[in-house]
């Protein structure tokens, strides 16, 4: 299964995955309700990692709690640097930093977290090498293998009862959910076209068999695109760069070696035998990454960065410190984190006097909550050029005393040191 899904790695890499499919009993901090036991596993075959009620093997049996998409994690730090830590600090006390682990996921501007405590140290260090593992090989995950995937949590999501089938009911439910205009009667015929065996229900393989049916209509090539099938069937590499010329455009695909290179980039390899699309491939082709308006070379840092500062655009960010409306919404370090992370390199922060002579952030005058200033700052150098080496401008709106103001003169040089600019680079 791992090479089917393009996790490769040393022994010790598949030694690791293996460990974590077996799963590990950990406590998970919330923010809102207290510690609890659970069995975090890792599912090689859909790439998620999923969490069962108690700290026991025998959990896995029952449906879980809750699942992560891998392709949603954007962060996995070691220690026990979350809000759910701090909600429960008497509990966290009693916890080894060297053992916790926090995982931070989701599509949204907030993500969410996932605070884990494990059995020790190794176990931590199990979790987080395998997990980085992953983060870095999926991005050279081929579609096909994306596909699968995607299409197996689709079925599992389906398989209520985990006896690895569906039956036509299923299939209707998905259908309806996938907004695929399809009347019973249609439904039930492509059914028992796929159901060969007259079983009443489908495995994996029919699943996938039918989705191809209903999504991956023939009327999608019908047309100018027939003009570069081989007998109607498959597209050798000379239909296909007649394609990439004639329809696309593509300058490059006057040279062949082109074309052949970017059908094996599609497949992860060379097949064996003559390289071609079938209906089905072509149509992933056009729906994939390689198919994409985006030029590859704009990917990198293509532009002249010599220039003055005054003359780019810079990505920035206004009330960086908020995760939602102006007025009541929660401040957090976490965002500053998740902007620089994503590349802005302009950052606000609105400053006012705290309690004990410490100064903190905060929409002023609002029910927006406060958080300290020196954390802040030490965010900010965390993350500051792990997506990006240009410069970070600090946007001060300061409200704070003189005395305040020294405060934050003080924690500037001292949490940024030699990074911070603190006189003109050509003196």
């Amino acid at each position: 299964m791992a090479g089917e899904l393009g996790i490769g790695g040393s022994d010790e890499i598949q030694r690791i995955l293996a460990q974590m499919e077996n799963g590990s009993g950990m406590s998970r901090f919330y923010s809102r309700r207290r510690p609890e036991k659970k069995l975090i596993v890792f599912r090689r075959d859909t790439l998620e990692i999923v969490w069962y009620a108690g700290a026991r093997r025998g959990a896995v049996g029952m449906a879980p709690e809750g699942t992560i998409d891998m392709r949603e994690i954007r962060e996995v730090r070691k220690g026990k640097n979350s809000r759910d830590f701090e909600r429960h600090p008497v509990e966290a006390e009693r916890c080894d930093p060297d053992s916790s682990l926090v995982i931070l996921y989701g599509n949204e501007f907030r993500l969410k977290t996932l605070s884990l405590v494990a059995l020790g140290r190794a176990d931590r260090d199990v979790w987080y090498r395998g997990i980085m593992h992953i983060i870095i090989n999926q991005r050279i995950f081929t579609y096909p293998l994306m596909m699968n995937r995607w299409l197996l949590k689709e079925f599992r999501l389906l398989d209520r009862h985990g006896a690895n089938t569906l039956g036509l009911t299923e299939v209707k439910k998905y259908l309806q959910r996938a907004q695929c205009k399809c009347g019973t009667n249609r439904a039930r015929t492509v059914f028992n076209e796929v159901d060969r065996a007259r079983a009443g229900y489908i495995n994996f393989d029919g699943f996938q068999e039918l989705y191809r049916t209903f999504l991956n209509a023939r009327g999608i090539t019908e047309g100018r695109f027939d003009l570069y099938l081989k007998d109607g069937q498959n597209m050798t590499v000379q239909g296909f760069q007649s394609f990439l010329q004639n329809e696309q455009a593509d300058v490059r695909a006057h040279d062949i070696g082109f074309c052949e290179d970017l059908m094996v980039s599609f497949f992860g390899g060379r097949p064996a035998g003559e390289l071609f699309f079938t209906l089905e491939w072509f149509v992933d082709f056009l729906f994939s990454k390689h198919n994409s308006l985006f030029n590859p070379d704009h990917g990198r840092i293509f532009q002249d960065m010599t220039r003055p500062m005054s003359q780019y655009w810079i990505a920035s960010s206004h009330n960086t410190y908020l995760t939602g409306d102006q007025f009541q919404s929660e401040s957090s370090c976490e965002a500053y984190a998740r902007c620089l992370r994503s590349g802005c390199r302009c950052i606000e922060l609105d400053t006012w006097d705290g309690p004990e002579g410490n100064p903190i952030i905060f929409h002023g005058r609002t029910l927006t909550t406060k958080i300290k200033f020196r954390e802040v700052l030490k965010t900010i150098k965390e993350h500051a050029f792990i997506s990006s080496v240009y410069p970070v401008i600090l946007s001060i709106e300061d409200h704070c005393s003189l005395p305040q103001q020294k405060v934050m003169a003080r924690e500037f040089k001292e949490i940024f040191g030699d990074t911070l600019l603190t006189r003109d680079r050509k003196s």
